[in-house]
Parts: structure tokens; sequence; C-alpha cells
């Protein structure tokens, strides 16, 4: 009996077009309500890059120490942690995609686009240097808590904003399949660390 209740909900559904064509107006209501996603991803980028920054500079402290202590002279190279910036620009950069892309259609100059783009930059420098500066002094614990901070602002950014605004824009296949291409390449990041 369920077979045939289902069968006929599909044949009712090819007959009517499944259900109405929206108007241009639901259409517009339905545009209104992503026209700010460019400006929340860049706000979520700001909460993930105070964390992720001050991580990646005491990483490098860690590095230094650790190639310090083995009387090696370091070079620029012998101290940038490759596989964490390779893995956090491959989580950030589509994000910065797709939040300018947004911004663009929503009237922004490019000027004003990279202009906030920068601010994040310098940001993330200063970020770095501070810790840098103070990773020597901070417990493991507390460190713990700032990447697990880091983690969170991130995931908390790509489940509000990314993930529906990509699920919007287009095919959820496409969106669920890319997103699993980037955890896995982050993923291979951390394994040829």
């Amino acid at each position: 009996m369920a077979k045939q209740a289902w069968a006929n909900l599909a044949i009712d559904a090819i007959r009517s077009g499944g259900s109405e064509v929206p108007t241009a107006s639901d259409l517009n209501q339905m545009k209104e309500e992503h026209n700010n996603a460019g400006m929340a991803i860049w706000l979520g980028n700001l909460l993930d890059v105070i964390p992720e920054s001050f991580v990646i500079g005491t990483v490098m402290l860690s590095i230094v120490a650790a190639k310090s202590a083995t009387g090696m002279t370091l070079g620029f190279w012998d101290v940038m942690p490759l596989t964490l910036v390779g893995a956090l620009f491959l989580s950030n950069f589509p994000e910065a995609l797709s939040a300018s892309v947004n911004m663009k259609s929503q009237g922004f100059s490019t000027s004003k686009i990279i202009f906030l783009w920068s601010v994040l930059t310098v940001i993330c420098a200063v970020g770095a240097a501070f810790g840098a500066y103070v990773g020597e002094s901070i417990p493991h614990s507390a460190m713990i808590v700032v990447e697990g901070i880091a983690a969170g602002a991130m995931l908390t950014m790509i489940g509000s904003a990314m993930l529906p605004e990509a699920a919007h824009l287009s095919t959820p296949n496409m969106a669920g399949f890319s997103t699993l291409v980037g955890f896995v390449s982050a993923v291979g990041f951390k394994l040829f660390e």
C-alpha cells in the first residue's frame, strides 16, 4: 500500500510540475535572505584569524626553539610551518573567494574588498607576532584551548554562512563534494607534516 501511495504522489507531482513556480517577488525575497553572506563570512574569518594567527606564531616559536637547540643555522623556510600554513590557506581561500564574490554582487568596490582582506592580513600578522612573543610563557593546556577556539570559530562560520550559501548557489551534491575534497586536502596537509 505504501508503494502505491508513493507512486500516486510521484505521478501527481509529474502532472502538476511538482510545486508552484516562484514569483519574481519570491525570488527577490530569497535573494535578500542571502544578501549579507559576504560580510558574514568576512566577520567569521575575523573571529577565526585571531586565534589562528596566534597558533601560527606559537608553532613558529616552537620550531625555532627546537631547531636552535640542535645548533642548526636557521633560514626563513626552516622555521615556516608549511603544512600548517598550507592547510590554513586551503581552508580560508575558498571562504575569501566566496565572500568577495558576494560583496561584489552587493555593490562593494574592488578597493573596499581588498581593504577588508588587507585588514585581516595585518591582524593575522600581528596575531602571529604576538603568539611568537608570548608563546613560550603559555602553558600547553591554554594552547589547546586557543586551538579549540580557532577550530570552533571556523566550524561555526562554515556551518552558519558557507554551507548554506553554497547549497543556495549550487547543487547540494556539489556543495557536499567540495566540502569533502577540502576536508581530505586539509587532512592530507597534516599527514605530510
